[in-house]
This record gives C-alpha cells, structure tokens and sequence, in this order.
C-alpha cells in the first residue's frame, strides 16, 4: 500500500477490500499515507456470519486461515462470552481509529448481496453529503 501510495500523482480513491486482521498497526501507515496525500480511503472488512455470531455448540478442532499449524480443539460454550467481547472490543477500536483518520469502514458478511451492500454504502454516504452541505451556510 504504501508502494502504491508514492506512485499516485492525482486524488484519487482506494477501496481496500480485506479482513483487516493483519491489525491496525500495520495498516494504518499505510492508510493514513493515503489520506495525507488527500485520497479518499473507504474499507470493506469482510467478515463470515460465524465470526460475528459464533453460533457454535458442540466442541470442535479451529484452526487458523493465517497460521494453520495453529489449532485447537475447543469447547464453545467455554469460550463465546470472551470470544463476542473481544471480537466486539477489537471491531470497536479499529473503527475509532478509521473515524479518527477519516476513513469509511463498511462491515461485509459474506452472505450479503454484494451489489446490494454497494448500493446500501452509495445511498448512505450521498446523505450523509447532504445532511453536510445543507448545514454550511446556516448560522
């Protein structure tokens, strides 16, 4: 990204379509980089329905997708409440750090409609521009 970053010579636009697990200390450089240089940054974290809802029940072997050597055999009911808090803790803070900078964080599942989330995020932002523009010139 930051590669990417030194080669635009015009404004431009990055949509960064990620899970943004590799973590905010390794991707907010890169994206604050994007910002300073007066782009438009807007993230599309995608997440699968049973990381946000953990629905599981009965033990079972998880296994990391980054580290695969990494697993373990695990009973859910043991591990939901801290697995929801954390999970809630961790999406929190990175989106108050992407608020801080000025950057726009859409949640994706994915099981959502694709075309539907765009059209949800482009109606959603287009108010937000208008609420904006209509209170300037008021006062």
């Amino acid at each position: 990204l930051i590669q990417a970053a030194s080669l635009l010579r015009q404004r431009g636009l990055l949509l960064l379509i990620s899970d943004c697990f590799d973590g905010p200390e390794c991707l907010l450089p890169a994206l604050r980089l994007f910002r300073q240089r007066h782009h438009e940054v807007i993230i599309f974290q995608v997440w699968d329905r049973d990381e946000l809802e953990f629905p599981f029940s009965q033990p079972a072997e998880f296994r990391s997708l980054e580290h695969p050597s990494q697993q373990r055999v695990i009973n859910p009911q043991d591990v939901r409440q801290i697995y929801l808090q954390r999970l809630q803790d961790y999406r929190l803070a990175w989106a108050s750090r992407l608020e801080r900078e000025r950057i726009d964080l859409v949640t994706c599942i994915t099981d959502q409609d694709l075309g539907q989330l765009l059209a949800g995020y482009l109606q959603q932002r287009a108010g937000k521009r208008r609420r904006s523009s209509s209170g300037r010139g008021s006062g």
